[in-house]
């Protein structure tokens, strides 16, 4: 198809109102062959982005008609519209009501001048003079005015300053037209369609309110648009937010109004559309896209800035050495538009293999889910791998090139340039498991965060961003752990049984105490011989010196136990310090490493953090209570015969002989001494002291702790554990805000933008989740015994319940679900159960501590963010649901600037989603950067105003050639394809009004 605009709708300079030498109001020189070489040398020489004018002379079509046949001059402007300006009858309302309003009228170039001339102006031949109301009946030629022009200059006082002006001029200035004449004669059949009207904002301004408010509304609404000469751009805005605030057309354009060779080209008008009358009308239809008054449009400026980011032309050509018989891709070349594209055509004709290629060739890393370029088509080994054949080329509007053979695909090691979303790797992320839809999100997120601290993933960032917090959590790990186990042996002092215990083990210890007072003493003997008494006497003193031995003896024994555990406290006070000596060589070396990754090896981890450790008075006491503990133990060691241990066995052998020595009398009487002394022994040793375990007043001691102290020292070690929790929690928080800073830029660009999602809207947030905690909590806990989580389901449900009683990203709500847990393992809240309490021990699967520490150290209390759709989680969405997603995602959220080709984005959506879904999203993404999609469906195509429309076709009876052609939608040629191919063919079309009456009406007649 031979189509000079193939790229589409382009931007481009447009002045509509431009006047002649010929205008009877003008400032070139005259109507002469100097003042028009002047003229049209300056035409010629207009900026290069000047592509189309209007020329609009007063009340004649001369002037364009003088320019057509020099039109080889100016082969710079490529589309010249023929143009009046007439004047009304209607004031513009200023102070003395001296000016009239402008009205203008622009034809399609293939109006022919004469029609104009002899359907239009010949047949005004009523118009008023303002000077005395009469009415004028002849037909306004230049000789008409002429002579009206002198008639009035003869009628007027000789001072008067009409006397400077032509008679043309004077008779034009005192002549006007009614709007309705003019209308009604354009509404012949010559004209219908063929023209836009439009009025001067200036005078329209001017005109009062209060004189005439309907009409003043009428004139601007009932014209196509308002043009203004005015060169402040800002003030042009103000002018158009006025007349949007009162309802009124606010379709405003820029034009030089050129009266002299200086405002020639001075248009601040950008247009985009075919250099068509048709493409012209567009404006109407797509003001706000097609319309830009200013420097330049946004556009414009992103391709000069980045030029590597835009595809200019895209080719695929056979390879010069290839064989193969059928033509496929031959010389294709097409020259893409830097906005929007829409592939279309009938299935199986070609638009994936354009949009495969393009990724191909763009480096895409989905080319598994290629759905043309792939091992069962056009790949496919059987039938000779035809791709092979064929070589696919991307020319950058930086000038640089890209090419890539259709059978090869990118190396990991290539930059994607393109993004590429095939069919199939759509419908793959949408229909298969949650998690590669996530993934595929993290992805995009990933890309809008700008330090990336060089990670390679969402997952990796956030981890890297985390570490300090997740060490500082393991430390308050351990301290939980710490805390856990003391809780753990208070606890175990609180129930009955252990009361019971004590009680019991005290009535044994007494009751071994009692049955040992009740031994009888045996009666001291009467006199004996010296020799016996002496023998006696000498017992008695070995006796006594044992007594001293044995409460010395059992003096050093608490002494030992006392200084022992002084010592051991020390030396775990070491311990402590070597272990934070380790961490702290390995947090040096760890440290030294980043800062090599920083490149800043001249600094080393221990000149920023040095340890110093000053033990020398702990060293000090450490030898000290080591000293004493090592004196005690050679006190009592038995293989030591200066220790009281020995020197108490050595009496005890000589009390043995001497007792031998005594009669029968005396060895009993000596036989009572020793088992008294033995009995008074075992009573101090039944007896003991209090921080002596198994000992009658250590248990006493016990007894009277859990009575009066227990209860305050748990509630002390409870609220510890909460303060160490609470830290850990404040962590966690700070998890939470990493993450919500990195989304920060997405959730930011979606809130700002709500207004395009506000039907079905798109929520990113950082919240807590409580991961996998329902199940790990039960594999700890009993659920076959008494309890409140008694029996699988119920125990299952009452868990659920307390959960979501609470909001666990509020901290003290969070806590409260916590003590409602440990509450429920405490007592039996089961209904009809009266909490009947339960030792929470016992409902403890395993070790209690195992139990404490995954409960406290909120290992289960993650932060994740979650994408919700009008409150509905990414596991609730329907796989077109999930769809929608994808495309905002990829449409409105990433701000990647790369060019984005989406294959048939509207399969799982119906075609009410893609109006008020992805309408509003594809405009939005279409504003920053390039975007091709393959479609079947009129909704995306023609309401999304496609810049370019490329139509595939394969001929298959010409050896399967495919061809492409390209076009605007404003393109008769275009549009046609467009209804002929596209689903739905004419109610897209009806749906919006008459945007493409060309096309419809061809379609109709072929009905």
């Amino acid at each position: 198809m031979n189509n000079i605009y193939s790229k589409g709708s382009e931007w481009r300079k447009w002045d509509l109102h431009i006047h002649t030498p010929k205008s009877i109001v003008q400032e070139y020189g005259g109507d002469n062959e100097n003042a028009w070489n002047s003229f049209m040398d300056v035409l010629a020489n207009l900026p290069s982005n000047i592509k189309a004018i209007a020329i609009t002379d007063y009340l004649f079509i001369d002037g364009y008609k003088n320019i057509l046949t020099r039109r080889e001059e100016i082969s710079n402007i490529e589309l010249i519209i023929p143009g009046i300006e007439f004047r009304l009858n209607t004031f513009s309302g200023t102070e003395h009501n001296t000016k009239r309003h402008n009205f203008h009228v622009l034809f399609n170039p293939a109006v022919s001048v004469n029609d104009i001339k002899e359907q239009l102006l010949n047949c005004l031949s009523s118009g008023y003079i303002i000077r005395d109301g009469s009415e004028w009946q002849r037909t306004p030629t230049r000789r008409s005015l002429e002579e009206l022009g002198q008639s009035i200059k003869q009628a007027a006082p000789k001072k008067n300053s009409i006397h400077s002006k032509s008679d043309l001029q004077v008779g034009f200035d005192n002549i006007t037209y009614k709007r309705e004449d003019i209308i009604k004669n354009l509404e012949k059949d010559c004209f219908k369609g063929k023209y836009l009207t439009y009025v001067g904002y200036s005078e329209w301004n001017q005109s009062r309110w209060d004189q005439s408010a309907a009409e003043k509304r009428n004139l601007i609404n009932q014209s196509d648009f308002a043009i203004t000469c005015l060169d402040d751009i800002s003030k042009i805005n103000e002018q158009i937010e006025n007349l949007k605030s009162n309802k009124l057309n606010s379709l405003v354009l820029h034009s030089s109004d050129a009266h002299s060779l200086e405002r020639l080209g001075k248009t601040h008008l950008w247009i985009k559309a075919d250099l068509t009358f048709e493409g012209l009308k567009q404006i109407t239809k797509e003001p706000v896209k097609r319309v830009f008054i200013g420097e330049k449009p946004s556009i414009l400026e992103r391709i000069s800035k980045s030029p590597s980011k835009y595809i200019k032309t895209f080719f695929i050509n056979k390879k010069r050495e290839t064989n193969i018989e059928e033509k496929w891709f031959e010389n294709i070349k097409l020259n893409l538009n830097p906005e929007m594209i829409a592939i279309i055509g009938n299935k199986g004709n070609g638009k994936s293999a354009l949009s495969d290629s393009i990724g191909l060739v763009g480096n895409t890393p989905n080319y598994d889910s290629f759905s043309f370029l792939n091992k069962d088509k056009f790949r496919r080994k059987k039938d000779g791998n035809k791709s092979k054949h064929f070589i696919g080329k991307i020319e950058w509007v930086s000038g640089d090139f890209d090419e890539r053979g259709l059978n090869e695909n990118p190396v990991e090691t290539d930059v994607e340039k393109v993004k590429y979303i095939p069919q199939d790797y759509f419908e793959k992320l949408c229909n298969q498991e949650d998690e590669l839809f996530e993934q595929e999100l993290a992805r995009v997120i990933y890309k809008q965060i700008d330090n990336k601290y060089e990670t390679d993933n969402l997952e990796d960032l956030i981890e890297f961003l985390s570490n300090p917090r997740l060490e500082k959590i393991e430390t308050l790990k351990i301290k939980i752990n710490e805390i856990n186990r003391e809780i753990i042996d208070l606890e175990g002092l609180t129930t009955e049984t252990k009361k019971e215990e004590i009680l019991k083990t005290l009535h044994e210890k007494k009751r071994d105490i009692d049955s040992l007072k009740e031994r009888i003493p045996v009666k001291k003997p009467d006199d004996k011989s010296p020799e016996l008494l002496k023998i006696i006497e000498r017992v008695e003193r070995l006796r006594g010196q044992r007594k001293k031995l044995q409460e010395e003896k059992e003096k050093a024994e608490k002494q030992k136990t006392a200084i022992g555990l002084k010592k051991k406290k020390i030396e775990n006070i070491f311990q402590k310090i070597e272990n934070f000596k380790n961490y702290y060589a390995g947090f040096i070396a760890d440290l030294d490493t980043d800062l090599v990754d920083s490149n800043i090896e001249e600094i080393k981890g221990k000149d920023i953090i040095a340890l110093e450790i000053k033990n020398q008075k702990l060293n000090e006491a450490y030898s000290l209570y080591k000293n004493k503990y090592d004196e005690i133990i050679n006190k009592l060691d038995t293989q030591n015969e200066n220790s009281i241990a020995v020197k108490i066995i050595n009496i005890d052998i000589e009390i043995k002989k001497l007792t031998d020595e005594l009669d029968a009398p005396s060895k009993q009487y000596q036989k009572y001494l020793k088992e008294k002394q033995e009995w008074e022994e075992k009573i101090n040793t039944l007896l003991g002291y209090e921080n002596q375990p198994g000992t009658y007043k250590y248990y006493k001691k016990q007894l009277l702790y859990i009575k009066d102290d227990l209860d305050k020292d748990l509630d002390d070690k409870y609220r510890k554990r909460k303060e160490i929790v609470d830290q850990i929690y404040i962590v966690k928080e700070e998890l939470k805000s990493i993450m919500k800073a990195l989304f920060k830029p997405v959730s930011t660009y979606i809130s700002e933008n709500e207004d395009l999602n506000k039907e079905y809207p798109i929520n990113l947030d950082v919240s807590f989740k409580l991961n996998d905690f329902e199940d790990n909590f039960f594999e700890m806990i009993y659920q076959h015994k008494i309890g409140s989580f008694r029996e699988v389901e119920p125990g299952r449900e009452r868990l659920r319940n307390i959960i979501e009683s609470y909001e666990v990203n509020d901290k003290a709500s969070f806590f409260r679900m916590i003590d409602e847990i440990i509450s429920n393992l405490k007592m039996d809240k089961r209904e009809g159960r009266g909490d009947k309490e339960i030792f929470i021990h016992t409902q403890i699967q395993g070790e209690v501590i195992k139990f404490y520490n995954y409960l406290f150290s909120l290992e289960y209390l993650t932060p994740f963010y979650e994408m919700k759709l009008a409150d509905k989680s990414i596991s609730e969405l329907s796989p077109g649901e999930k769809g929608y997603i994808l495309l905002i995602f990829y449409l409105f959220v990433d701000t990647d600037d790369i060019p984005l080709i989406i294959d048939q984005p509207e399969v799982n959506l119906d075609n009410q989603s893609v109006f008020e879904l992805l309408l509003p999203c594809i405009k939005k993404a279409k504003e920053r950067r390039q975007i091709i999609i393959v479609t079947h469906n009129p909704n995306l195509a023609v309401v999304c105003d496609a810049e370019q429309i490329i139509y595939a076709k394969i001929d298959k009876l010409k050896k399967c050639k495919v061809a492409y052609f390209s076009g605007s939608i404003e393109n008769p040629v275009i549009n046609e394809k467009i209804v002929a191919v596209l689903e739905g063919t004419l109610p897209a079309f009806n749906n919006r009004d008459a945007k493409y009456e060309v096309a419809r009406m061809e379609a109709l007649k072929r009905k």
